[in-house]
């Protein structure tokens, strides 16, 4: 077995978003995996790896709040993908807490198609510890980056909480740290007032799709 690199540690929830004149940031669906036994997935939730073995599953080793939460290791060079199993309208975004611990980047995504092989297509959200946000739009498999903030302190070992929401063709990123309740403006400053890090518009992928997590290969 090859040595593990760490682990990311995630408490996804699936948000309904309103239009931006009338933000209700509804919550659709929460996954807390408190009820899914360790070393497994809800069965709700499907997963792809480029090697052909799963790499999420349920752990308590490291939770938000105390619980379960969804955890990804990386061995080897590979490429993994876990996502509920539903195609979510187009203004559906995901939001997870995630555990800073691992220097590789995780993707959250929304609109999302093909996610069970090589060449998806879908919106993303890559966070890196440090702190780096960054925007990406993956079509067939391609990416290219649409915008990117870099926290101006580093930010490590340390839950925070990501939104992707997809409104439309505005396209906008949330980053709030839970050790002081700041969030992340697009300076990459820290401030009390709630506020988008990431806002883009963005017309290549209009539709609805799946809502997921992405752990792009290591290299």
């Amino acid at each position: 077995m090859g040595q593990r690199h760490g682990f990311d540690h995630f408490r996804p929830t699936c948000e309904l978003l309103e239009s931006r004149e009338n933000p209700a940031n509804l919550i659709w669906s929460e996954h807390s995996f408190d009820d899914t036994p360790p070393g497994s997935l809800p069965a709700e939730w499907r997963q792809w790896n480029s090697r052909g073995t799963g790499q999420f599953e349920v752990s308590a080793a490291v939770a938000w709040d105390g619980r379960q939460s969804l955890s990804s290791q990386n061995s080897m060079p590979q490429a993994s993908r876990a996502w509920i199993n539903q195609v979510f309208p187009a203004d559906f975004g995901i939001a997870a807490n995630f555990f800073l611990n691992s220097p590789q980047p995780i993707h959250l995504f929304a609109r999302g198609s093909n996610v069970d092989g090589f060449l998806p297509t879908y919106y993303a959200v890559s966070l890196t510890r440090g702190l780096r946000l960054e925007l990406l739009r993956v079509v067939n498999g391609h990416a290219r980056t649409l915008a990117v903030v870099q926290a101006n302190v580093d930010l490590n070992n340390s839950w925070v909480r990501v939104a992707l929401k997809p409104v439309g063709s505005q396209i906008a990123v949330q980053l709030l740290r839970h050790d002081t309740g700041q969030f992340l403006n697009a300076r990459g400053s820290w401030q009390s007032a709630e506020t988008d890090a990431i806002l883009v518009e963005d017309h290549a992928i209009p539709g609805g799709g799946f809502l997921g997590i992405h752990r792009p290969d290591r290299n």
